[in-house]
């Protein structure tokens, strides 16, 4: 896919949006102002954005109050590490975030959804921590052409 994408500024993650059609991220952020990522190690490098999630969603509203109430997967893997794991000792200052590019449909943005991920997992040599899906896990040209981009 070679649309230009425009991705809105990190934004709380308790602050509402429009019901659009979207590719989204949520990040680790520091959580003052100005709003900046928690760079995260990773297999094969830092990731400077904090990102624990790429997603799609035909609702960016409903799957961002999803992701806050645990009713979504990924909140729900979330809402467990911040009450069982030592997440918050660790990041003591932390605030979640997200930014999203409005798309024009569901099938735009579940293969860009599936083109980001890929990216990031050829950059950093993992999926974010959030995503259980590997996109593409038997098509070895898309990973072959995607890589030579990367």
């Amino acid at each position: 896919m070679n649309r230009k994408i425009s991705w809105t500024p990190w934004t709380l993650i308790k602050e509402s949006c429009p019901e659009n059609a979207a590719v989204y991220k949520i990040a680790l952020l520091r959580s003052f102002e100005p709003l900046e990522p928690i760079i995260i190690p990773r297999l094969l490098g830092e990731d400077k954005e904090g990102i624990l999630v790429i997603g799609q969603t035909t609702q960016m509203n409903i799957r961002r109050q999803g992701f806050i109430s645990g009713s979504h997967s990924e909140g729900i893997l979330w809402d467990k590490l911040e009450r069982y794991t030592a997440l918050q000792r660790k990041f003591p200052d932390y605030a979640l975030g997200y930014c999203y590019s409005i798309m024009e449909n569901e099938e735009q943005a579940k293969e860009l959804e599936k083109e980001f991920i890929l990216r990031y997992i050829i950059q950093y040599g993992e999926a974010p921590p959030l995503n259980s899906a590997i996109p593409y896990r038997y098509n070895h040209k898309k990973w072959r052409d995607l890589s030579q981009n990367c």
